[in-house]
């Protein structure tokens, strides 16, 4: 079974078993551009499975950035269905990768398959722009989030005046979150 996604003009089959990329100190939001450099094998051998197939990996936050084989207990179960856009080689053997988050999933188990892991996901819909109170809301974050950009000087006003552009509820908190200097723990 796989659900139906459209974002950015693209049309995406995101199906309910993706190649699992688990990320140290990193948390990857829906409509998110990140570079990341990968080395892990299992990591390596989940990105080139994605790129063989339809290049969609389901990114997840791992608890501590200590551990180097994660498992289900050492990883958020929120995480990102993303597209990789870019995948370059290093001399070094590691991967650069650029990836596009698409959307929000939960994580419901892993599977092993072979040198890496697949997550088994549930798509999570985004929040209806006619939900009542929505644009209420979005107004209230649009507020809290300057008064946070006025007393952070680590975010540029620029920022600010990007979010408050932004229509979409669901584009404008996963913007705002990926924004928010935080701990890992408090973004997933």
């Amino acid at each position: 079974m796989s659900t139906t996604i459209e974002r950015d003009d693209t049309t995406y089959e995101i199906g309910e078993l993706l190649p699992h990329l688990p990320l140290r100190d990193v948390v990857v939001f829906p409509h998110m551009i990140v570079p990341l450099l990968v080395g892990r094998p299992a990591s390596v051998a989940a990105l080139h499975d994605a790129m063989e197939h339809d290049r969609l990996i389901f990114v997840t936050a791992q608890h501590s950035p200590d551990v180097s084989e994660p498992r289900l207990d050492d990883i958020y179960r929120m995480g990102t269905a993303a597209r990789i856009l870019q995948l370059l080689r290093l001399p070094d053997g590691t991967l650069k990768v650029l990836l596009r988050g698409v959307v929000r999933a939960r994580l419901s188990r892993l599977v092993p398959d072979g040198a890496l892991v697949r997550a088994k996901l549930q798509v999570l819909a985004d929040v209806d722009p006619d939900s009542p109170g929505v644009e209420a809301l979005q107004l209230n974050a649009a507020g809290q989030f300057a008064e946070y950009v006025h007393h952070n000087k680590r975010v540029p006003d620029e920022v600010l005046m990007s979010v408050v552009s932004i229509e979409d509820p669901s584009i404008f908190a996963d913007t705002i979150a990926a924004h928010v200097i935080a701990k890992v723990g408090v973004k997933k």
